[in-house]
This record gives structure tokens, sequence and C-alpha cells, in this order.
């Protein structure tokens, strides 16, 4: 029921229910029984009475709208009211029985401000039916804590297209040394790899890192910008290329 009041003008209003809720209105109003009790009520309240209310009369110091639900019975009014809202700390535990399921279609949006963080420990098993796909368009940014590590044991087929073409990467200089033992090769940035060759004249075997033996002649391709240190006999010779 809406009304219009006028400041200071009392209404008649049949209240046929025992209980009544003030939806809206712009400031508190009074209900004035016929027994002569008053009782002043502010939006969103709700007046419950043991038996019926009957006529009333409504009173309001402005002008203003207002709008009123009455009936029998017992009365929750909304919990979410005038962009409000509701906030569920926690939920109790819930247990699915056998050859039940839950079915989520949709998850609110979470926003997570600077400095938080949302931690998923696990996740339910995804079945896929014949003939279906999952398409993941974009990750998020993974860190990687020390000493954990990420393993991949499979990677899908990568289709290239009629027009498409895998470009490779390869240095656009070279550099070119060589020397008697030890002899070390710097740690470089922009190396793509290093080709380490022993002298084919070399009476002993040269040591790579400490650990790795070339003989005379024979030659090691590296993918690295460490530093490599080159040991052996004095007398020995090594050839470096860098690209």
């Amino acid at each position: 029921m809406k009304l219009s009041l006028k400041a200071n003008n009392p209404i008649p209003v049949n209240i046929a229910g025992n209980w009544l809720y003030l939806e809206s209105a712009s400031q508190a109003v009074e209900f004035e029984t016929s027994l002569g009790d008053r009782v002043s009520v502010k939006k969103h309240s709700v007046v419950k009475s043991t038996q019926s209310v009957g006529r009333v009369l409504v009173y309001s110091d402005i002008d203003q709208e207002i709008a009123l639900e009455f009936g029998y019975g017992d009365f929750v009014p909304p919990a979410n009211i005038d962009g409000q809202s509701v906030v569920v700390s926690a939920m109790p535990a819930l247990e699915i029985a056998d050859g039940q399921s839950v079915s989520i279609d949709s998850l609110p949006k979470v926003e997570i401000e600077d400095g938080q963080s949302l931690a998923v420990s696990s996740l339910p098993s995804v079945e896929i039916a014949a003939n279906q796909s999952i398409k993941v368009s974009e990750l998020p940014a993974v860190q990687i804590a020390e000493n954990q590590s990420v393993e991949v044991s499979q990677l899908p087929a990568v289709e290239i297209a009629a027009d498409q073409e895998i470009a490779q990467k390869v240095s656009n200089s070279i550099s070119a040394q060589q020397g008697n033992l030890p002899l070390t090769v710097a740690e470089n940035l922009t190396r793509q790899k290093v080709v380490i060759k022993a002298g084919v004249s070399n009476s002993k075997s040269i040591w790579v890192a400490g650990d790795l033996p070339l003989e005379a002649g024979e030659r090691l391709e590296l993918s690295t910008r460490a530093e490599l240190v080159i040991t052996g006999d004095a007398a020995d010779l090594v050839h470096i290329i860098e690209v």
C-alpha cells in the first residue's frame, strides 16, 4: 500500500493483519491505534501485534510518500535492501551422499586488493567427454619459489597455418679466440652458444669445467651464457668460437 502524507495531517488506514512493515519512507512516521496508543516506526521496521491491528491514524512531520505492507502470521523483512548486502563469513560442513552432486553454474566476481592473494589448494577432477575439449586462452603469471620446479610432461600439438612460419633466433655476431691453457671464457649474456675445440696437436686431454675431457681435435658445442674455465697442459691449445 502506498500513501501520500502531508505534514501534520493524519490519514486513517485499516490494517488487516497482525503485523505492519514500513517498506519505504523518507523519515519515521507515527501510527496511532483506536485506543490512543502511538508508536514511531522507521523505514524497514516491523510492528507486530498479538491481534489484528485494525484502524490506525498515520502521522508525518513532513510531506512524504511511504509504502506499507501488512498481513497475518509471521513476517521477516528482506535481508538485502537499498544496496546493502549480507556477508556470510562461514558455512557449515556440507556432506554429499553417494550418487549426489552439486552443480555450480557461476561464481561471483572476486576482487583481490594489492598485496592480497587467493590460494586454491585443490580443484576437483574434471572429466572431458568424447569430442569435447578445454581451451585455455590465458594463464596468470606464475612465480616459482626457491627449490620449487614445474614439470611439463606433455605439450599439445602445434599446427602452423599456410601463411605462418616459425622464426628461429640467431646471433648476429661471432667471436673467435685461441690460446694455451688454462683459459677462461667470460660470462656473456648475449651469447647463443659456444664451440670449444681441442688443438689437433695436443699431447694430453683438455678439461672443460674441470670434469669433461676433450682429446686432440675433439670439439664440444654448448648453449650457455655462463663463464667457462678450460684447463690442461700449459703447452696444449684450445680454440673458442662464440655466437
